[in-house]
């Protein structure tokens, strides 16, 4: 199985930058801190929701999430085979 790590990708964050940030997001929603020009986040594939690396990981491997693996924002299926459906599309 692929670890998260290897296909969620990384993206610099530019605020305004629609390519990287399709919802205008402005902290991370995990751990609530703000994202800063420079960032180095984590962009999911299916829902394109921005996330500090270390919390969309840990969030991705906590206990809750082994049965549901679900985007924190919007409950987007965020499971290793509809992230590598998603990539494909790219």
């Amino acid at each position: 199985m692929k670890k998260y790590e290897e296909i969620i990708p990384i993206v610099s964050f530019k605020p305004g930058d629609k390519d990287v940030d399709v919802y205008s997001a402005t902290e991370c929603v995990i751990c609530m801190d703000p994202f800063k020009k420079g960032d180095l986040l984590r962009k999911l594939p299916t829902c394109s929701h921005l996330f500090h690396p270390d919390c969309i990981i840990k969030w991705l491997k906590s206990s809750t999430q082994v049965e549901a693996q679900k985007c924190p924002q919007c409950n987007c299926v965020i499971s290793p085979d509809a992230i590598d459906q998603a990539n494909n599309k790219i």
